[in-house]
């Protein structure tokens, strides 16, 4: 089972390693919040021994077992999705608290800068329905929050140079850094399951650019991404509400 932050933070988080059946290592830790549990990947449905009453009954004891590993799955994601969500103003605020002015100003509402690889929030073409909008926003989501990933790494790194002392900034950063890579993997493996198709990392990587050069460019780039975090966390919520219902 892999394990990633939860809502009663630890001094720890634990940074994903490499991970599978065989040889797994132990995870990097790294300062942040504690335990939020990440869903394993649902098992491939395996064949009966062959045709005939003892294939048959292997099958209907296997259907039961998938279905019941889905409904896990979905169930703990949207617990992860829950927490993120609930967590994401606190994470806004910090940022804005620690940026100096104007940015913890009221009111201060800067354009917003490109982010090339970052979508807005959106689940592709709302006429979509049943089963093809389902596939539609997992994949959507997946997208979004692989790209949050990697800007929130990048972000984490900007404010260890900007803001070297600021450790509730910095441990918020790294619990979303974490928890956030851990929602890309059970969106991986929810698609799969749903059978829908898989996602595609590499095309989204060669999107990415940086956040900026400047510090200015930098806290910019560090708002508009903790509060596009918070805005598909959200919209994620109302999905997952509606697909763990399905599940349950």
């Amino acid at each position: 089972m892999i394990t990633y932050a939860t809502s009663k933070p630890s001094r720890a988080t634990e940074l994903p390693g490499r991970y599978g059946h065989h040889g797994a290592r132990r995870p990097r830790r790294l300062r942040g919040g504690g335990p939020i549990e990440l869903c394993e990947a649902v098992p491939a449905r395996k064949r009966g021994p062959g045709p005939g009453r003892h294939g048959a009954r292997f099958h209907r004891i296997s259907t039961r077992s998938v279905t019941r590993n889905l409904s896990v799955t979905v169930h703990k994601t949207y617990k992860l999705v829950q927490e993120l969500n609930h967590r994401s103003p606190r994470l806004v605020d910090l940022y804005r608290q620690h940026q100096g002015p104007p940015f913890n100003h009221p009111g201060f509402q800067p354009a917003s800068p490109a982010l090339p690889g970052l979508p807005a929030v959106s689940h592709g073409d709302e006429e979509e329905d049943g089963e093809g909008k389902e596939g539609i926003w997992l994949l959507s989501d997946h997208r979004a929050y692989t790209g949050l990933a990697h800007y929130l790494s990048l972000v984490l790194e900007d404010q260890r140079g900007l803001n070297p002392g600021r450790s509730r900034l910095l441990d918020e950063l790294a619990y979303f850094t974490v928890n956030v890579q851990g929602l890309t993997v059970n969106l991986e493996h929810l698609a799969s399951s749903l059978d829908h198709p898989r996602p595609g990392v590499e095309a989204y990587r060669q999107a990415w650019g940086p956040t900026g050069t400047s510090d200015w460019e930098k806290k910019l780039a560090g708002l508009e991404v903790c509060t596009r975090c918070a805005r598909w966390l959200q919209a994620s919520e109302e999905d997952f509400a509606a697909l763990a219902a399905k599940h349950s």
